[in-house]
């Protein structure tokens, strides 16, 4: 019998720790949407990846923290590049919703990421939920049908810029979804560190044809640390 989670009693920590990834993940739509302003979409998300990469990679690629597991097979090839292309898909969604609603909006709007992948975990994993994982599901579900109460049948009758953001928002979340489910799966041969890594060379290498990196140099101190944090983020 496999045994439970047992807590490790810093709990301090792990408040702390969940306390930074909200507010970081509460900042990101906010900093996305002022950069803009400033780089445009396949440069902003580019730098983003390369960003990641250069911070992640010296960690990540050294003797003993790479998957001894050997070279990849077809078949595992194909699932790391269609992860990867799905992660990009995911963040250029998004940041193109951007372009059209408020940060507020877009911050809600990609909750439905989650809903989406818990769904998919229970037909495609066939997992089991304790009573407190169908709870906080519904609360999930409730806040989604409070959000779009009203604005729904709007969106519907008047389809606007509102609308487009929305929906292109949406589409980040069905992508994020489908990318942690396949993630999940490679689990099973890699590390999360190593997947991540993967992930974020290829989303620099599908942006680079598309990204203008010498816009960087117009950018000032600031924006050039919010870029910098943006990827940090990431």
């Amino acid at each position: 019998m496999s045994r439970m989670h047992t807590p490790s009693g810093r709990w301090a920590l792990g408040l702390g720790l969940s306390i930074i990834t909200s507010l970081a993940f509460g900042f990101l739509p906010i900093a996305l949407k002022g950069m803009l302003e400033m780089l445009d979409v396949y440069t902003l998300t580019w730098y983003r990846f390369m960003i990641s990469v250069a911070v992640l990679a010296p960690f990540i690629v050294r003797p003993g923290k790479l998957s001894t597991t050997g070279w990849p097979g077809k078949r595992l090839i194909v699932i790391i590049l269609l992860t990867g292309l799905l992660m990009s898909g995911n963040y250029l969604l998004y940041i193109l919703g951007l372009l059209y609603v408020s940060p507020s909006t877009a911050q809600v709007v990609i909750q439905q990421a989650s809903l989406f992948f818990l769904l998919g975990s229970l037909v495609i994993y066939r997992e089991q939920f304790t009573g407190r994982q169908w709870v906080g599901l519904a609360i999930v579900i409730f806040g989604l049908l409070l959000f779009f109460n009203e604005r729904l049948i709007a969106m519907v009758i008047n389809f606007t810029e509102d609308t487009l953001g929305v929906l292109l928002i949406t589409g980040a979340a069905v992508i994020w979804a489908i990318y942690a489910l396949l993630q999940k799966q490679l689990l099973k041969t890699y590390s999360a560190s190593t997947t991540i890594l993967l992930f974020y060379s290829i989303g620099s290498l599908a942006f680079l044809p598309f990204a203008q990196p010498s816009l960087v140099f117009q950018l000032s101190g600031v924006h050039i640390g919010l870029l910098f944090g943006l990827g940090l983020i990431s």
